[in-house]
């Protein structure tokens, strides 16, 4: 009997860890639904690889994305970032394609990824739910695509 229970609560956590991942695909920032362009998100893959996209409609910023690996352990998440991608050149105009910094842009770049020494590390309390996850308080909404 005992055997039996242990057995039992063995399985208990091993299904519980196993849940405690992020589904993969993109989480949006703010809201599920998706307009002309995708807000600020996270994109994770069962890899345990992630990466953070900034919103599609900041044309000013010049770096795009970052990402790396993340890990889950218990109710926080730990990044370990080992690459970013940016512009690089173009030039500066008005652009009514992106709908931040009043409507300013970098057009004609040319997008590089630079590797980093996978120092950059940061963590944050996360929370999963079916069809959203919390990150330090910013609500994350699963995108289907």
């Amino acid at each position: 009997m005992k055997r039996l229970i242990l057995i039992i609560v063995i399985v208990i956590l091993s299904i519980q860890y196993c849940f405690s991942q992020i589904p993969n695909g993109f989480w949006q920032e703010k809201t599920s639904i998706v307009s002309d362009k995708l807000l600020a998100g996270y994109t994770f893959s069962k890899d345990h690889k992630f990466e953070y996209s900034i919103s599609e409609y900041d044309g000013l910023n010049p770096y795009i994305a970052f990402g790396g690996h993340y890990l889950i352990k218990g109710c926080r998440i730990y990044y370990m970032v080992s690459y970013i991608r940016e512009k690089v050149g173009g030039k500066l105009c008005r652009n009514h394609i992106f709908m931040l910094n009043d409507s300013w842009a970098i057009t004609d770049s040319k997008v590089v990824m630079k590797k980093l020494i996978p120092s950059a590390k940061a963590t944050e309390l996360i929370k999963i739910g079916k069809k959203y996850i919390i990150l330090d308080g910013f609500k994350y909404y699963k995108i289907d695509n």
